[in-house]
C-alpha cells in the first residue's frame, strides 16, 4: 500500500546519513512503481543515488522511466522567484504540475525538497514562510508524502526559533532513521500529575541501572533527553502516557507515548509554547543520536536513539 500522505521535517547532518535515512523511505516505493521528486543539493543528490543503487534500485531504469526525478534545489528556486518575490504562478504551473503529473502516472509520489531550508539559510524568511503555505495548502489539496530537507545546525543558534515556526506546520520530525531490533526492553505507563517526569527519570534510571548501564554522564544525558520528552506528552495534554526503552550493546532507544486528550482540542495547541524556545529541538539535536516526533491516529508518539 501507498504510504499515507504526510508533510514532514526531515534534519540532517551529513550527505552520506542524509541519504541513507531518504533511501529507507524511497527504495521501496520505486522498486513497486511509484513516483519518487527529489530537489537538493547536487552533493546530496550524488549520495542518494549511490545509496538507492546500493540498495537495488535500477536507477537508470527508474530515471529512464520518469519514475525517478533530481532537480537542483537552486534552479528550481530560481524557476519560482521573481523580482517581486515568490509567484504563486510559476510555482503552480512548475513544481505543483510536476508532482501532480508524477502522481497521476504512478498514482502514488513521493517528494524530498530542501528549498525551504535554503531559503531560510539565506536569511529570506518570509519567502520560505510563504513556500510552506503553498506546498501546505498543495498537500491539502492533492495528498501526497512530502519531506522538507533542513541543516541539522540550524536547530542551533539564531535560527532555532525560525525552524520552530517553519516547522509548526508540518505532521512529523523525522532525524537520522534505521533499523532498530531491539534486546532488552522495559515499558511502564506513567501516573499523569505534576510528578510525571519525575517518575519517568526515576524509573529510566532504575531500569538503566539493572541493565547495567550506569556511566555518569551518559545517564545525566538521558535524563535530560527523558525529561523532554515526557513533558512535550504532558504539554499536550495527554490523558495516558506510556514509556518504553529498548537497549542494544551501543545504543538505548526511549519512547514517549501519548493518547489524545478528549474532546475537539488540539493535541499539539499546548505544546507550542514550549516549541517556541527551541529547547527541545536543542536538547535532542546536542544529546541523541536520531530522535523523531510522529502523530498518531489516537495520539503522538516520541522516540530518542542514544548512543552510548
Amino acid at each position: 500500500m501507498p504510504a499515507p500522505a504526510a508533510h514532514l521535517v526531515h534534519f540532517y547532518s551529513t550527505p552520506d546519513r542524509l541519504a541513507a535515512s531518504l533511501c529507507s523511505f524511497f527504495a521501496e516505493p520505486l522498486k513497486h512503481g511509484e513516483s519518487v521528486i527529489v530537489v537538493m543539493r547536487p552533493e546530496h543528490r550524488v549520495a542518494l543515488d549511490a545509496a538507492l543503487k546500493a540498495a537495488g534500485v535500477d536507477l537508470a531504469a527508474e530515471v529512464r522511466a520518469g519514475r525517478y526525478q533530481a532537480l537542483d534545489v537552486t534552479e528550481t528556486l530560481d524557476s519560482i522567484l521573481t523580482e517581486d518575490g515568490l509567484s504563486p504562478e510559476l510555482f503552480r504551473v512548475g513544481p505543483r504540475a510536476l508532482v501532480l503529473e508524477a502522481r497521476r502516472r504512478t498514482g502514488a509520489v513521493h517528494v524530498y525538497g530542501e528549498m525551504i531550508g535554503t531559503l531560510v539559510s539565506r536569511g529570506d524568511v518570509v519567502t520560505a514562510f510563504e513556500l510552506e503555505a503553498l506546498l501546505s495548502e498543495f498537500i491539502r489539496e492533492h495528498p501526497f508524502r512530502l519531506f522538507c530537507g533542513y541543516p541539522r545546525d540550524m536547530l542551533e543558534g539564531d535560527l532555532a526559533g525560525v525552524i520552530d515556526g517553519v516547522a509548526s506546520v508540518h505532521d512529523a520530525f523525522v532525524a537520522v532513521r534505521g533499523a532498530m531490533v531491539p534486546g532488552l526492553t522495559a515499558a511502564v505507563d506513567l501516573p499523569i500529575g505534576a510528578d510525571t517526569a519525575a517518575h519517568a527519570r526515576r524509573t529510566v534510571s532504575e531500569v538503566l541501572e539493572a541493565w547495567g548501564i550506569v556511566e555518569g554522564d551518559w545517564l545525566d544525558d538521558a535524563m535530560a533527553v527523558v525529561d523532554e520528552l515526557v513533558s512535550a506528552a504532558v504539554l499536550r495534554g495527554a490523558p495516558t502516557i506510556a514509556l518504553a526503552l529498548a537497549g542494544e550493546r551501543d545504543h538505548v532507544v526511549v519512547t514517549v507515548t501519548g493518547s489524545a486528550p478528549t474532546g475537539d482540542e488540539d493535541p499539539w495547541a499546548h505544546a507550542e509554547a514550549h516549541a517556541e524556545t527551541g529547547r527541545s529541538f536543542a536538547v535532542l539535536a546536542s544529546l541523541a543520536q536520531a530522535w523523531g516526533v510522529e502523530r498518531l491516529p489516537d495520539g503522538s508518539r516520541m522516540w530518542a536513539r542514544l548512543a552510548r
